[in-house]
């Protein structure tokens, strides 16, 4: 088994995603390799398993997952002026939904970021299909 790990990496203590083999059987994580991310602090794979996802200062991230565990990096996709917190694939890893923080500055700068929008991306094509959704 395999773990990814997110972190920021302002500190220099890390570097962003740290890979680990885990021993389920001993319970126990070995450091594999770290791939350089700026302050990554959320990450998921698809559902599929081939990809990763990572909140970043740059926007998302995304990473192929070689058979090996590694990752390889593909590209990021900036969402203009806000930092994100959560993200989430739909069942087909079609698209990629970006939940936000509430920053003020952020919305002052960008007003169509607002109180509770998640941003929704094509996953293959990048293109952006949706504003933003509000419950």
């Amino acid at each position: 088994y395999m773990a990814y790990v997110g972190s920021y990496s302002y500190t220099g203590k890390a570097k962003g995603i740290t890979v680990y083999d885990v021993d389920v059987e001993k319970g126990v994580f070995k450091e594999r390799c770290e791939v350089e991310v700026d302050n990554s602090s959320y990450v998921i794979a698809s559902h599929n398993k081939k990809n990763l996802y990572s909140i970043a200062d740059e926007g998302v991230v995304a990473f192929r997952i070689l058979e090996n565990g590694s990752l390889s990096r593909l590209n990021s996709r900036n969402i203009k002026g806000m930092r994100g917190c959560h993200l989430s694939t739909d069942s087909e890893d079609k698209y990629i939904f970006v939940s936000k923080t509430s920053q003020e500055e952020s919305i002052k700068k960008y007003p169509f970021l607002k109180e509770k929008a998640v941003t929704i991306y094509n996953i293959n094509d990048y293109k952006k299909i949706r504003k933003e959704l509000r419950d």
